[in-house]
């Protein structure tokens, strides 16, 4: 965390984006998060100071989000609002910020088209966009996040509502999700049971509620040596494991959330309280484009 608000005094300055972008650059760095600036970061290191122009990010967005900040804003109940700086502030200056988005690539040209109607040529592209949060296709999800003691730390603008939640939650069932899809910080859904079954242990509420981590993959934690370690830890904490257990709907009002198990069946489960790690994919300009794999991804050889 500290080094997310050092960030932007070690890449130092004020970015601003480029007025009329290149026709080509030796570097395109597709997005802004911590990866790309990342990049961008260690690859003005290595090169003379004036290729530093010669390297571009692509990213339309003005604001820069820490995403590992929002366990803490559901855990800790920290502020939301210190996850966020300007992009101005965290792009490096030097660097070639192309404030758009990506529309698709042509890998065999060299070039990207951009979401304004222009292209970019390169010599070397380097794709950071991050994954996509598909919250949309759970059913009833979306009109119950922030409410009946729905919420997620999977969104900035909600991430708050977490620890709300977990104050008000003094007895009943308490379900945290995970999908069957990659996610953003394969611990995070983990994370959060812990910390929220530290509070309620804090606040001596914790023998009146039950948890259960539902997840839809075969195990709790992909590499075998963790996941050992990660049960143990659950069973020392009383929460108790369902896999192969994936969310498919979200009753709000009737405080109800409907899983899948491998077979078919469907499993209605009562809640109080019920954190949702949304299924998620690649960003759909990356998952329509000649870039991807079979399940979406950015083909890659190793």
């Amino acid at each position: 965390v500290r080094g997310f608000f050092s960030l932007s005094r070690l890449l130092g300055g004020h970015a601003t984006p480029v007025q009329s972008p290149a026709a080509k650059y030796r570097v395109a760095i597709i997005g802004g998060g911590s990866a790309g600036v990342s990049v961008a970061s260690q690859l003005m290191k290595k090169l003379p100071k004036s290729l530093h122009s010669e390297i571009a990010i692509i990213e339309p967005s003005d604001k820069h989000f820490y995403q590992p900040y929002w366990t803490m804003v559901g855990g800790l109940r920290l502020d939301k609002e210190k996850s966020v700086l300007p992009m101005s502030k965290v792009i490096p200056t030097g660097v070639s910020w192309v404030k758009e988005g990506c529309a698709t690539f042509e890998p065999d040209n060299n070039s990207i088209s951009l979401k304004g109607g222009g292209k970019l040529e390169y010599d070397v592209l380097v794709v950071t966009a991050g994954l996509q949060q598909n919250f949309g296709l759970v059913p009833g999800l979306m009109d119950t996040l922030g409410k009946n003691g729905v919420s997620s730390i999977y969104s900035y603008e909600f991430s708050s509502k977490v620890w709300e939640n977990i104050e008000a939650t003094k007895q009943g069932k308490a379900i945290f999700t995970n999908p069957g899809t990659a996610v953003n910080c394969g611990g995070a859904p983990q994370k959060i049971a812990y910390l929220a079954d530290c509070a309620w242990r804090q606040k001596g509420v914790r023998e009146k509620i039950e948890i259960d981590f539902c997840t839809a993959t075969p195990g709790i934690f992909a590499c075998p040596t963790y996941r050992t370690a990660l049960e143990k830890i659950m069973a020392e904490k009383s929460i108790t494991p369902h896999v192969k257990t994936n969310l498919v709907e979200v009753d709000g009002p009737g405080k109800v959330a409907i899983f899948e198990k491998e077979s078919g069946e469907r499993v209605k489960k009562e809640f109080e309280f019920l954190h949702v790690t949304p299924p998620m994919s690649a960003p759909d300009f990356i998952k329509n484009s000649p870039l991807a794999n079979g399940i979406g991804f950015v083909d890659v050889d190793k």
